[in-house]
């Protein structure tokens, strides 16, 4: 599927704001996969964006807003010369990484599936 510019304002709305931020400056597409089985759910969304600069900017507001709605602690890491970061925090464990104009994000609550997604580089 797609988010979208209108629901990703919607999500990124804080708590008992009235106005909705516009925090789709640049957005430029983007796509979702949700995969569900036996074992869990492994929810995987890479959004495109304009210019480097809506890229940067959207990343470092998403990143504060999963830190702060799902109390996720992030920590650096390194795979295959793939700089990001990823944590474990209120509904799961996450992933999060910026290349270029691109932003890739993951959430499972299968901490197994997140591993093979990170150490198998099937993000690149």
């Amino acid at each position: 599927g797609v988010v979208g510019e209108f629901l990703l304002n919607i999500l990124m709305k804080p708590r008992g704001a009235l106005d909705i931020p516009d925090s789709a400056v640049g957005w430029g597409g983007d796509t979702f996969h949700l995969y569900v089985n036996d074992t869990g759910y492994f929810f995987c969304w890479e959004s495109l964006w304009d210019e480097n600069k809506f890229c940067n900017d959207f990343y470092t507001r998403f990143k504060q807003f999963l830190e702060v709605r799902y109390d996720v602690r992030f920590k650096e890491g390194k795979v295959k010369d793939a700089v990001f970061v990823a944590g474990i925090g209120q509904g799961g464990f996450f992933f999060l990484r910026k290349h270029d104009n691109e932003i890739f994000y993951a959430r499972s609550d299968n901490r197994e599936e997140m591993n093979k997604f990170i150490y198998g580089g099937t993000y690149d």
